[in-house]
């Protein structure tokens, strides 16, 4: 599924056919355990690479915007 919030389009995907639906009807599930498992899980490893003495703010906002920032699983 790719959403567009500017247009507030879906594209679903079904491993053989696809939909163009308009986003304002559509209902989505909650986050599943498992989802939320593995964003966990990708949380724990981003926090545990991560070298404290080298965090670099200002490089990060340069690969990837702040306007992206609410989309990552990961917290700034």
């Amino acid at each position: 599924m790719l959403h567009d919030k500017n247009r507030n389009i879906v594209l679903l995907y079904n491993t053989k056919t696809y939909n163009v639906v308009d986003a304002n009807n559509l209902v989505l599930p909650s986050i599943s355990k498992e989802e939320q498992y593995y964003q966990d899980l990708w949380n724990c490893f981003y926090h545990t690479i991560g070298i404290k003495e080298r965090k670099n703010s200002r490089l990060r906002m340069q690969f990837m915007p702040k306007k992206y920032w609410q989309d990552l699983v990961e917290k700034f």
